[in-house]
């Protein structure tokens, strides 16, 4: 089947698809792929004699152009493509490139095609070439910009597709097909387990980034059609979320709807957990598969002769108490080890307890600490997991509106990725109201709300809580000394990581700490052994890399800088690249203007390394410039926060 062209390699599978959503969607897919495996077959009998030739006449790349790329498009008879109007922006989308092609990634890649197509349809600012138009374009040598000219669109959306272990990297590129230059690129970044899940709303984000971002969404704001998109319903596993404030397109992991110009705001009586304490306890929403069968206590029938008999269930309830309690402290053991793989024992444990018990909020608060965690270290882009913590957050509160854990969680994401300190501040204090003995509410809450708004003292004081609870704990006495950098206060800051150095030797993170601290005070000769101790432990990090190369161009290594900067732009559709990060690099290169560009950009992936970037000393040569200023009024900050630093 593999050697057959990719249409009917999508024919037999939609059609022999077990699932009914795994099918063909709707009856023009199926009529343009039948077109075009008509067309395909006649074009056939004349691409075997170019085929024979191959070593003879033509070099492969040759005959690939002249035969596979041309023929369909010349010769086919049964199929030419419309003519774009020329009074509306046209466009056509590429199949994505597939780096590590595969047969089981070969459907998500075509199913992926299709959404795209589906969503750009939807929306009126674009005229939309049809795919049947496209697919004689597969695994041919064309670019895009010949491609474009030959279908005669304005515009062309490509991009490739990266599947590791754990986690889908999509880069997405929009050209304009008369000059052959991007217009628009974007990076986004999928966790794998979730990815046929996530592959509609993924479709969504992309065009709504697209047409937003170019300016050119206005007249598909309303959009009659895509407001009657159907919502997917919410499995078990996956429940709808609400949409970030401000419009923000984080749809890959949370939104069901491409709808982002109508932001839904969070539900009161958790976006103000001062007012949720008081609510009575509510019984628990049953799971949307359940609805349909479950029955009030008082309806129950009673026991027929097949049920088991009371004693049986009560051992079989007890069985299940044991094994969720079991599955829930494997969880949380692995959860405070914070690694990669450690984190994803940690999820699988939680989604265990969850199928014996599907009301345990501290469960589905566990996940939404995942991924608040996965997105506070740069693992994997913002929009991609600080909306599955917000929506997991919210669903653990609505089981249990004054859980701890839920509200640490949610204060965590309306801080670092909605910006609303407000409500992220009732959320902490309550939370820590409820448990005041959680070392990691102490933690998020004194370098993720205190910290950003300029409470130094406070967030010290929150610090050294935790560090009490937690002792041992090397992340939060980095935390500490962190805090006395962004306090302007380098010489604790070395005591402090001395400290900690002294006392585990292998933790080669507060290298960077140690490194900063002396670069303040002017001693490079102390602080690049530093910078490179650490780079030796973290050479794939790109906060790491950016420090290093930041330093590095003031001592003036121009050319280090320089190829860290390129390492970590070509490594962009390998892994999550923060562009807080390039914007480091920029400020070491002495270039403010492209520095505050990317910064920009950071604003718009919601990075979440802003929360700092009032008293940030990396950014310091930037804090007279009015966009700086600006750029902090976006997140609702203000330049105030330094100025408490510097008082």
């Amino acid at each position: 089947l593999r050697s057959n062209p990719e249409v009917l390699q999508r024919f037999f599978f939609f059609f022999l698809a077990k699932k009914p959503v795994d099918r063909y969607p709707s009856i023009q897919l199926l009529f343009e792929d039948l077109v075009t495996l008509t067309a395909i077959d006649e074009a056939n009998e004349q691409l075997i004699d170019t085929l024979n030739i191959e070593t003879v006449e033509l070099p492969a790349a040759e005959w690939r152009r002249e035969s596979v790329a041309s023929a369909p498009v010349e010769t086919i008879r049964d199929y030419t493509p419309p003519k774009p109007p020329e009074n509306r922006l046209s466009i056509v989308a590429l199949p994505f490139e597939d780096e590590h092609p595969a047969p089981e990634h070969q459907h998500f890649r075509n199913g992926f095609l299709i959404d795209l197509f589906g969503e750009l349809t939807r929306r009126r600012a674009v005229w939309v070439m049809p795919m049947a138009a496209v697919l004689p374009f597969q695994n041919n040598t064309l670019t895009a910009r010949e491609i474009g000219a030959t279908l005669g669109v304005n515009m062309v959306l490509h991009g490739k597709l990266s599947r590791l272990d754990d986690h889908c990297n999509i880069y997405a590129c929009a050209i304009a097909a008369e000059s052959g230059t991007p217009v628009w690129e974007k990076y986004y970044q999928v966790l794998s387990d979730e990815l046929l899940i996530v592959q509609e709303t993924l479709a969504a984000t992309i065009v709504n980034d697209l047409l937003e971002e170019t300016g050119i969404s206005a007249a598909a704001k309303h959009n009659p059609s895509a407001e009657k998109k159907p919502v997917a319903k919410p499995s078990e596993s996956q429940p709808a979320a609400p949409a970030a404030k401000n419009g923000h397109a984080n749809g890959v992991a949370h939104t069901t709807e491409s709808q982002p110009e109508k932001p839904v705001q969070p539900k009161p009586a958790i976006a103000k957990p001062a007012a949720a304490k008081a609510q009575p306890r509510q019984t628990s929403p049953q799971p949307a598969h359940a609805a349909a069968t479950h029955h009030p206590a008082e309806k129950t029938p009673r026991h027929s002769a097949r049920q088991p008999s009371p004693a049986a269930q009560t051992a079989a309830t007890e069985d299940s108490t044991a094994m969720v309690q079991h599955y829930y402290q494997q969880a949380v053991s692995h959860l405070e080890n914070c690694t990669i793989d450690d984190l994803r024992i940690s999820k699988s444990a939680f989604k265990k307890v969850l199928d014996l018990a599907p009301e345990f909020a501290p469960a589905i608060a566990g996940i939404s600490k995942i991924y608040n965690i996965l997105g506070l270290y740069g693992a994997y882009a913002p929009n991609t997991v600080m909306p599955r913590a917000l929506q997991f957050a919210y669903r653990a509160l609505e089981k249990q509106p004054t859980l701890s854990e839920g509200l640490i969680c949610l204060g965590n994401v309306l801080a670092v990725y909605e910006w609303d300190w407000k409500n992220a501040r009732l959320c902490f204090e309550q939370g820590l109201r409820q448990h005041p003995d959680d070392a990691n509410a102490w933690h998020w809450y004194a370098l993720n709300l205190l910290s950003p708004m300029g409470e130094n003292e406070a967030a010290l004081q929150a610090l050294h809580r935790a560090a009490q609870l937690q002792p041992d704990a090397a992340l939060i006495k980095t935390a500490i000394a962190r805090q006395y950098l962004l306090n302007r206060q380098p010489e604790k800051a070395i005591a402090r990581a001395n400290i900690l150095l002294a006392e585990q030797p292998d933790y080669s993170w507060i290298n960077f700490i140690l490194g900063q601290a002396h670069a303040m005070l002017g001693e490079w000769s102390a602080a690049m052994p530093h910078f490179q101790a650490g780079l030796k432990h973290h050479n794939q990090n790109s906060t790491a890399l950016a420090i290093f190369a930041n330093a590095a161009a003031q001592v003036g290594r121009r050319d280090l800088a320089m190829k860290v900067l390129r390492q970590l732009r070509n490594s962009v559709s390998r892994q999550y690249v923060s562009s807080y990060d390039i914007a480091v690099i920029c400020v070491g290169l002495d270039d403010h203007k492209l520095a505050l560009k990317w910064l920009d950009n950071a604003v718009k992936e919601r990075a979440c390394s802003l929360i700092h970037l009032a008293a940030d000393p990396l950014m310091e040569p930037l804090r007279a410039d009015a966009a700086f200023s600006a750029l902090l009024q976006q997140m609702n900050l203000s330049i105030h926060s330094a100025e408490a630093v510097n008082q």
